[in-house]
């Protein structure tokens, strides 16, 4: 029998080979890669934010300000990577080492401990990171992705609403 690498094995006829999920690639390769906005300043990236089609058309009745609390979120990101070496929000971002793992994001909010509860801070910046990542102002590396909790549902049924799809291209057109 040849031993092919993509054979098909019978349940219980010998040990299944470990597969890895994630197929390690050249870093080299993404080390030009860079955001659409790269050189915009802390401001323009904030004022840009709300243009992407995904961005909340309206607050919640409950009082929950969801656009204000990304913008927060962002500016807190923005804030930290400004911190770090680099031209670019990609450089600081890859000299910040946040494509290493998450626990930079438990730091940032250690550090900015304003009265609200963990939870409310948590979710105030990772959904300005998460704003930051749909309008490419940083990108992540697979690694970083693959763990990353994405809020697919609230984002995907934005954008397929009938007429939405329209708004997405003509935006980023806009961007290009």
């Amino acid at each position: 029998m040849s031993r092919r690498a993509n054979r098909v094995m019978l349940a219980g006829t010998g040990p299944t080979p470990e597969r890895r999920l994630f197929v390690a690639h050249d870093v080299k390769a993404d080390e030009k890669r860079v955001g659409l906005h790269e050189h915009l300043g802390r401001e323009d990236v904030l004022a840009l934010l709300p243009l992407s089609p995904v961005w909340p058309a309206q607050d919640y009745s409950n009082g929950r300000v969801l656009g204000r609390n990304r913008l927060i979120g962002a500016g807190q990101v923005l804030d930290w990577l400004l911190t770090h070496p680099g031209d670019g929000w990609q450089a600081r971002w890859r000299a910040a080492g946040a494509d290493r793992g998450k626990d930079w994001i438990e730091q940032l909010l250690a550090r900015t401990d304003n009265g609200h509860s963990y939870q409310e801070r948590r979710s105030t910046l990772l959904s300005g990171l998460n704003s930051m990542f749909i309008s490419r102002i940083v990108l992540p590396d697979y690694e970083f992705l693959r763990g990353w909790p994405w809020r697919c549902s609230r984002t995907s049924s934005a954008c397929s609403r009938p007429g939405r799809w329209s708004r997405c291209a003509a935006t980023a057109a806009s961007w290009a």
